[in-house]
């Protein structure tokens, strides 16, 4: 490379820097920790009080069902330094504004990294840019940028970029002979492990690679197959380590294969959509697999992504490397698409976070039509697409600026998302009028939401003192409990067959609609005993025995659940469970 070329190419990562920080710049004024933070670092004892141990443990043991040891030490690092520097915003133990900091430098450096990968595959500067802009200005990106717990996504893509740069470096270099030397070698290695261990779904990498060298680089079938092999044998003591420490989430997926793939196809109609006009955003789209197979869209939308695909077939050899960035696009959020069960699916199937990856497919796209039409007009839609793409992402990322933006913009987006309605009224609204409403149609839209329900009755048993149950009745209207009366009692019937998970459904359903029935209440809590969820139960059981203290039944199991165990099993078959359901 020579002076000129070098200065060209510092130049274009510091222009590609500025854009990038310019854009997110409202990050550095955030001094929020949101949503799942709480339970990765407020209430993990290693973040806010980090030491040399508690890294070591998270090397040789899974955190929270993840093993993502890579991700936990930054993040001990980072209150380390936290903690020297003297941050501690909000008096907490840990400074946000530094971890959204950290976020913000590897969205970044994931910017520049596609610049460089994209420089490699299409041998143009602007086009590369422009493409590495696209990437880190859409505002799809804002949610694992802005959102502290994704840095595990940002980490993952930083060192799979790295990984494959170094690959490409080598592979494209005619005087390399496309041979890595062993230093080489081992740092694609090195850097590989450590995406993998940052979050697992950097597995799609491998896929990318082949990808990659079958339909741009157009290496033929045989020799891509060779070249991505190395990687694909990689993951798979990562695929096993990762099955091993999650557990088994049984009740509400899809099981079949077909409806699986119906789901992916549901998920890559809904990210074309949100990548062409995304507006608006938010954290809960409502897709769960189960209302993507009750609308009727849910059938045909695998058709559209389909079509388009099949029409770059047609093309020929031309449109094959449009054709690797559509495949990257629909690989990237593969592992999290509904192929394979995974536990925010009862939310959504899809998530904003989940496109991250992906959108390295878009970015291959848009390079190689700016490089194969290097002309004015087409680098100034470029330009003007570039710009409002930089607005959109700087106001979405204002929505991540504290919770309850966070939890409204969710809901506009998606009125019917239990999960913000709990939400938002667990951090500001607890033990209010205007949070019992919203706990409640938490729980209605969400029958079986446990936390939903016992966050509703524990609010309603702190009020209690200066609302008695008789004034906080408007939660029930009368019409609604004879339909209660069916549920309860078709509940019931599915209790009798052990269908616990149906069971508990149907008896919240009955509880939405009668609130303050104490029998239903009990029984609902008796479910939620025999699943094990224990905190639930006694807080049903709490509130169940304060409407109806007479109830020998709801005296029993209040007994019966003392002292009050909190994973302990030992008392579950005391519960006389039969006699303790009843049909009204």
């Amino acid at each position: 490379m020579n002076n000129n070329n070098r200065a060209e190419g510092i130049l274009a990562l510091l222009i590609i820097s500025g854009i990038i920080l310019a854009a997110f710049s409202p990050l550095l004024a955030n001094h929020s920790f949101l949503w799942d933070d709480e339970l990765n670092l407020l209430q993990n004892p290693r973040a806010t009080s980090p030491d040399l141990n508690g890294i070591i443990r998270y090397w040789t043991e899974p955190y929270l069902n993840m093993y993502i040891p890579v991700v936990y030490s930054a993040w001990s690092l980072i209150a380390m330094a936290g903690q020297a520097l003297g941050l501690h915003d909000g008096g907490g133990p840990l400074s946000p504004w530094l971890f959204h900091v950290v976020n913000l430098f590897f969205h970044l450096i994931n910017g520049l990294l596609l610049y460089l990968l994209l420089e490699k595959l299409v041998k143009n500067k602007p086009a590369a840019a422009i493409g590495a802009l696209l990437f880190a200005l859409h505002p799809v990106q804002a949610e694992a940028a802005s959102y502290i717990t994704e840095l595990k996504t940002l980490m993952a893509f930083a060192f799979s970029a790295g990984a494959m740069n170094i690959y490409y470096a080598y592979k494209l270099n005619p005087k390399k002979n496309g041979t890595l030397p062993i230093g080489a070698a081992a740092g694609v290695f090195l850097l590989f492990v450590l995406a993998l261990l940052s979050k697992p779904t950097a597995v799609v990498a491998p896929v990318f690679i082949f990808i990659i060298n079958l339909l741009v680089l157009d290496w033929g079938c045989k020799k891509s197959i060779k070249e991505a092999a190395p990687w694909f044998l990689v993951i798979i003591p990562f695929l096993i380590i990762t099955k091993s420490v999650q557990p088994p989430y049984s009740h509400q997926f899809v099981s079949s294969m077909g409806e699986r793939i119906l789901i992916y196809g549901d998920a890559i109609a809904h990210y074309m959509a949100k990548t062409a006009y995304p507006a608006p955003l938010g954290i809960d789209y409502g897709r769960t697999p189960q209302n993507v197979l009750n609308t009727g869209w849910g059938y045909f939308a695998w058709i559209i992504p389909a079509v388009i695909a099949g029409g770059l077939l047609i093309l020929g050899k031309k449109a094959r490397p449009y054709l690797a960035g559509a495949l990257i696009f629909i690989a990237g959020f593969g592992p999290v698409s509904g192929l394979s069960p995974f536990v925010f699916q009862t939310i959504s199937t899809v998530a904003d976070r989940y496109m991250y990856f992906s959108m390295a497919g878009v970015s291959l796209i848009a390079a190689l039509l700016v490089a194969r039409h290097p002309h004015a007009i087409v680098k100034g839609v470029a330009g003007a697409v570039l710009l409002a793409l930089g607005l959109l992402v700087n106001l979405q990322v204002r929505t991540w600026d504290g919770n309850e933006s966070l939890y409204i913009q969710a809901i506009k987006t998606n009125p019917n998302s239990a999960m913000s309605y709990n939400n938002l009224a667990s951090q500001y609204m607890h033990g209010t009028t205007q949070g019992l409403m919203f706990y409640h149609r938490a729980f209605t839209l969400k029958p079986d939401h446990a936390v939903a329900v016992r966050n509703l009755c524990s609010s309603i048993l702190s009020m209690r003192n200066e609302n008695p149950a008789q004034n906080l009745r408007f939660l029930v209207r009368p019409e609604d409990q004879l339909k209660a009366v069916s549920y309860y009692n078709y509940a019931v019937n599915l209790a009798r067959t052990e269908d616990y998970s149906q069971s508990l459904l149907w008896m919240g359903k009955a509880l939405a609609l009668d609130l303050f029935n104490p029998k239903i209440l009990n029984n609902y809590a008796v479910l939620c005993w025999k699943i094990k969820d224990y905190k639930t139960a006694r807080t049903l059981f709490e509130l169940a025995g304060e409407l109806y203290p007479e109830s020998p039944d709801i005296a029993e199991n209040i007994l019966l659940t003392l002292p009050r165990p909190e994973s302990s099993d030992t008392k579950a078959e005391n519960l006389i469970f039969f006699n303790a359901i009843k049909t009204g």
